[in-house]
C-alpha cells in the first residue's frame, strides 16, 4: 500500500507460486563456496548433513517412532517446508523460512539418535562434527578475524567524532582500482554500522532520495578516477547532503590513494578528502523543479551503472543534478543559496519578503537512530532545506506543532522557518494502514494463544470423556 513511497516496485512486494526448478533445488545442496546466492534468488546451502538429519528425523516421527506428539508437529513442519519450496518473492530471502522448517526436522533427527543409549553419545560428536563441516565455511562471520582491526578502528573514530555528518566510502580493490561503495551490502558486523553515510547499506525500503543519492555517489568515482579530485558542481552536491569527507578502504588498510588531490591525515582513516558538508541549506526563495517521470523509480542497482541500457536514464539523473545544483548555488561559508529547488509551488509562495541584511543560523544538530533534532535562529522568515529525505510517514515538529513538509526536488525535507528561534524534530510516525496492521497482528496473535490453548484442553483425561473447552 506505502510502496509508492520508497523504491520497492508494487508486484514485488506479493509472494508468487512457482515450481521450484531444479537450479533453485540445486542451491538447497550444493555447496558454492562462500558465496550461494546472487541477485535476488535467495535460496541458498541448508547443508547435506542438516537435510540428512532432517530426512531422518522427519521419517521417524511420521513413522510413529517418537510417538503422537512429535508426528503432528512432523506432519506439520513437512506441509510447511514442501509450501516453502513453491512460494518465491524477490525481496525476501526464502531461505529463512526454509531453514526454520528444516531446523525443526533437525531437531527431531537428533532427539531420534539421542535414543539409542549405547551409541548415543559417540553418534551426535560425529553429526555435530560433520555439521560444523559441511556448514561451517559459509557460516564464519567477520568478527571472528583478527586482520580487519583498522576498519573498527576506522568505524569508531567516524562514530566518535563525526557522528552527525555524513561520508562516503570508496573501495579499493588488490591491484588499487577504486569504486565507490552504493550497495546494497551489510556485512554482520560493519566497521561503520552506526555512522552516517551516502548509499551503501540499503534496500528497496529506501525512499526516493535513492536514484539521486548513489548517481552522486558515482559522480564522484568518475570524478576521482579521472582527475584525483571532484569537479565543483559535484562538491557541490555532496556537500548539500552533509557529506563531510570520502574515505577510503583497502582489503589491509584505511586511507585513500596518494593521486588525490587535497587529501588530510586523519587517525584511523588514513588520508581522506574532506568536503565542507552541511546539513541545512538556507534560502528565501523557491523554485519549482519536478524530476523526469522515470528518475525517481525503477531503483538503480551498481548494475545498471555498468549497462548500456540504463545508460540514457542515468545520463538524465546526473543532468538533472546539475540543474538542481544550478538552481540551488549553495554558499557552504554561509550554509545559504540563491534558491531551494522543490517539486511543487502549488499553494506555496514562492519567496518570502526580502530582508536586507538576513542571517539565519544552524545552533545545534543532532542525529540519533530514531530522532533528529535541530535548532536554527534566524532574524527573518524564510526556508530551510534539511540534508534528510522527505517521507509521508515522517514527523515534522517545529516549536512543538506539526508542521507539513514542502517535497524537495531530489526529496529532501524543506520547512519554513520564521524570525526567532526554530526547534525542529524529525521522528518517525505512523500511517492509517500500519495502525491497522498492528492491530490486526494483536488479534491474531490473541486468537492463536487462545486456540492453542482450547484445543491443549481437548484431551481425554485418565478418567474418561474429554474435557470441555
Amino acid at each position: 500500500a506505502e510502496s509508492d513511497w520508497v523504491m520497492i516496485e508494487p508486484g514485488d512486494a506479493q509472494f508468487l507460486w512457482q515450481v521450484p526448478t531444479l537450479a533453485r533445488l540445486g542451491h538447497l545442496l550444493l555447496w558454492r563456496d562462500t558465496r550461494t546466492t546472487w541477485g535476488f534468488d535467495y535460496w541458498a546451502y541448508l547443508g547435506i548433513t542438516l537435510v540428512l538429519l532432517g530426512i531422518a528425523g522427519g521419517w521417524a516421527s511420521l513413522t510413529g517412532r517418537m510417538g503422537r506428539m512429535r508426528r503432528e508437529l512432523a506432519l506439520a513442519t513437512c506441509t510447511c517446508f514442501v509450501v516453502c519450496l513453491f512460494l518465491y518473492n524477490p525481496v525476501v530471502r526464502d531461505i529463512l523460512f526454509l531453514f526454520f522448517m528444516l531446523a525443526i526436522l533437525v531437531g527431531l533427527g537428533c532427539e531420534q539418535l539421542e535414543r539409542n543409549d549405547r551409541w548415543a553419545g559417540r553418534v551426535m560428536l560425529i553429526a555435530t562434527a560433520l555439521v560444523f563441516v559441511d556448514i561451517g565455511s559459509t557460516s564464519v562471520q567477520p568478527v571472528a578475524r583478527n586482520d580487519k582491526g583498522f576498519a573498527i578502528e576506522a568505524g569508531q573514530m567516524l562514530e566518535k567524532h563525526a557522528a552527525n555528518e555524513r561520508m562516503i566510502e570508496m573501495d579499493l580493490d588488490g591491484k588499487g582500482e577504486l569504486s565507490v561503495d552504493m550497495g546494497p551490502d551489510g556485512e554482520p558486523v560493519y566497521y561503520d554500522a552506526m555512522v552516517q553515510r551516502i548509499a551503501g547499506n540499503h534496500n528497496m525500503a529506501a525512499t526516493r532520495v535513492h536514484n539521486y543519492v548513489v548517481a552522486a555517489a558515482k559522480l564522484a568515482e568518475t570524478d576521482l578516477r579521472r582527475d584525483g579530485r571532484l569537479a565543483p558542481e559535484t562538491r557541490s552536491l555532496l556537500e548539500l547532503l552533509n557529506v563531510t569527507r570520502i574515505v577510503c578502504q583497502s582489503p589491509i588498510a584505511s586511507g585513500c590513494p596518494a593521486a588525490f588531490s587535497g587529501t588530510t591525515r586523519e587517525d584511523g582513516l588514513g588520508d581522506t578528502l574532506k568536503l565542507d558538508g552541511f546539513p541545512v541549506l538556507f534560502s528565501r526563495k523557491l523554485v519549482e523543479l519536478p524530476p523526469g517521470p522515470t528518475l525517481d523509480k525503477p531503483m538503480l542497482w551498481p548494475g545498471n551503472f555498468e549497462s548500456p541500457e540504463s545508460a540514457p536514464r542515468i545520463a538524465r539523473i546526473d543532468q538533472f543534478l546539475r540543474q538542481f545544483v544550478g538552481v540551488e548555488h549553495p554558499r557552504a561559508e554561509t550554509r545559504t543559496g540563491d534558491a531551494i529547488a522543490v517539486r511543487s509551488l502549488s499553494g506555496l509562495p514562492d519567496h518570502v519578503p526580502e530582508t536586507l541584511d538576513w542571517k539565519p543560523a544552524l545552533t545545534f544538530y543532532r542525529v540519533g537512530l530514531q530522532r533528529v533534532d535541530l535548532r536554527i535562529e534566524s532574524n527573518a522568515a524564510g526556508y530551510a532545506q534539511i540534508a534528510h529525505p522527505w517521507f509521508p510517514a515522517t514527523e515534522i515538529l517545529i516549536d512543538g506543532r506539526f508542521v507539513t513538509p514542502i517535497q524537495g526536488a531530489i526529496d529532501l525535507l524543506v520547512v519554513p522557518i520564521h524570525p526567532g528561534r526554530n526547534d525542529i524534530l524529525i521522528r518517525p510516525g505512523t500511517t492509517p494502514i500500519r495502525r491497522l496492521s498492528g492491530w490486526v497482528s494483536l488479534a491474531g496473535l490473541l486468537v492463536a494463544a487462545g486456540t492453542t490453548t482450547c484445543l491443549w484442553r481437548v484431551r481425554r483425561p485418565r478418567g474418561g470423556a474429554s474435557a470441555p473447552c
